[in-house]
């Protein structure tokens, strides 16, 4: 009963996303077929990006299961659905209730692109002798970017629309004296000391490989992702493919990402069209603003991106925990809730600060531990004399 609790809170409402395809194995929204006729999309190259056919880059917030209206139980439970096919992959994928946050996220291209011109170093030193010259990497060209809600859950905030904030760019302001600590808790010496580390020891890797003939970029953690977070993928137009040309957008993806392209499937895509121009353009767009320090005179922008998506991880690693004291479940469970429910009511009261906001919702978890706690002991009580909870063998 716990497995997929903490992050199927409200996936149905998830800015309208779940419920807006058929399950891969229907087909029923395969149309529009779109047929790249456009001179200027001859010979270029790009990364697969179309919803209708489930051709998206794996793990992906658009490929959470939707619900069937016409059963009794809610089907959106966080985990993933796509079509059960050819490699088997798919089969496990559909058995997530979340991303993993150990395996590598996949970029697949339609062609070939050059494994020279990838680079995700988030920070280099602009003097390899000097260690406190540490810079944003102003050729980095694949991002992954950890987000963070002050409502502390990925799912429900993106459903009421909470905008998140980015914790490396904090860290970076903070390095840099703009501000006086990071979310870590880090002063700016300590946030110094941690960008140097990452010009070290990378906290991902990019590496172009070979699928099916054609090229696709793995972004490999280094370490295992945080649970229960969510993280946007970044790629630009200056990776290159292998004629030494830009990478351009798929077709798709250019159609959703302009709000002045009309679209050939608006029932379908118009939700897909209000995530990627309103949330993953927009948060990629302000994290340029890091590397875009180490290079004023050609800074990146929106019109760079040539592929932005989320996904967000599971937090399947605290199950065995659950298990074991499934007072810790409820308890976790309640508290979330309230600390959701005070930044929600907060920002419907017109504040913005992501600082302001955290601070709201940790004030909020402090103040309702006591009740929290003996509602869980309550609910332990309750689950037990039912004989619903599980029996560890």
């Amino acid at each position: 009963m716990f497995k997929k609790t903490l992050i199927s809170l409200a996936v149905a409402s998830s800015v309208g996303l779940t419920g807006c395809f058929d399950s891969g194995e229907t087909g029923a929204n395969a149309n529009p077929d779109y047929q790249i006729t456009n001179p200027d999309l001859t010979g270029k190259t790009w990364p697969l990006f179309n919803p209708v056919t489930g051709q998206l880059p794996l793990p992906n917030d658009l490929i959470f299961r939707s619900d069937n209206p016409d059963t009794a139980i809610n089907e959106a439970d966080g985990s993933f659905q796509v079509a059960d096919s050819a490699p088997p992959v798919t089969t496990a994928l559909n058995q997530l209730s979340g991303a993993s946050s150990i395996a590598p996220a996949v970029v697949q291209f339609n062609g070939e692109i050059d494994a020279d011109s990838v680079d995700s170093r988030a920070f280099i030193l602009a003097n390899p002798e000097d260690p406190t010259s540490v810079i944003p990497n102003p050729n980095q060209n694949v991002f992954l970017i950890e987000l963070e809600y002050a409502g502390g859950d990925p799912v429900r905030g993106l459903g009421a629309g909470e905008s998140p904030t980015i914790p490396l760019a904090i860290t970076a302001q903070v390095a840099a004296g703009a501000a006086p600590q990071d979310l870590s808790g880090r002063g700016q010496a300590e946030a110094g000391a941690y960008l140097f580390s990452l010009t070290q020891s990378p906290e991902y890797v990019a590496e172009v490989v070979s699928l099916d003939g054609s090229s696709a970029i793995r972004i490999n953690p280094t370490k295992p992702l945080n649970p229960f977070k969510r993280y946007l993928v970044v790629v630009t137009n200056e990776v290159l493919d292998v004629n030494g040309d830009p990478i351009v957008q798929d077709p798709l993806y250019r159609d959703v990402a302009d709000p002045d392209r009309v679209l050939g499937n608006p029932t379908a895509l118009a939700p897909v069209r209000r995530i990627v121009d309103s949330f993953w353009e927009k948060v990629a767009a302000s994290f340029f603003g890091v590397p875009n320090q180490a290079r004023p005179d050609d800074a990146l922008t929106e019109s760079d991106i040539a592929i932005s998506y989320s996904f967000t991880t599971s937090n399947d690693q605290r199950v065995l925990q659950y298990i074991a004291d499934p007072k810790a479940f409820f308890k976790e469970t309640i508290l979330g809730s309230v600390r959701f429910e005070a930044v929600s009511d907060a920002r419907e009261g017109g504040e913005t600060d992501f600082f302001a906001l955290n601070t709201i919702g940790n004030n909020a978890v402090t103040a309702a531990d006591a009740t929290a706690d003996g509602q869980a002991d309550q609910l332990v009580g309750a689950f037990t004399a039912a004989q619903l909870l599980p029996t560890p063998t």
